[in-house]
Order: C-alpha cells, then structure tokens, then sequence
C-alpha cells in the first residue's frame, strides 16, 4: 500500500475517483493498483505531475518492504 499517497490523496481533498478518471480507468482498478502496488511508472508519473507537482515520485511511491 502507497500509505504517502494515500495521505497525500487525503490532504488535498482529491477523490480516488478523481485519479481514476484521469488515468481513464475503472476506481475499483485504481484501489487494487493502490492496495498491490502495481501501478506503470507512467501512471506514476500522471498522477504526481497532475495532482501533486511540489510531491517527489519517490515519497508519493514509497512502499515498506514487507516482513
């Protein structure tokens, strides 16, 4: 899970719907994305110059390793 992304989704009031319309893609294919980590790197890139340009792609994106 992208928690950053998700928190920065949160403080700037944008709806998953939002993004999900703007990558032109289903919102239950954008919560898997979101939960699995499998966006492309060009949706990454959309979404961080789109909705959060002031945002490093590498913050927006990071994920713990799992245990």
């Amino acid at each position: 899970m992208y928690e950053n992304l998700e928190a920065e989704i949160a403080r700037a009031g944008i709806t998953k719907r939002e993004i999900a319309v703007f990558l032109e893609i289903h919102e239950n294919t954008l919560a898997y994305k979101m939960a699995r980590g499998s966006f492309t790197i060009e949706e990454a890139f959309k979404i961080k110059h789109k909705f959060f340009p002031n945002c490093e792609l590498e913050y927006l994106f990071y994920r713990k390793k799992s245990a």
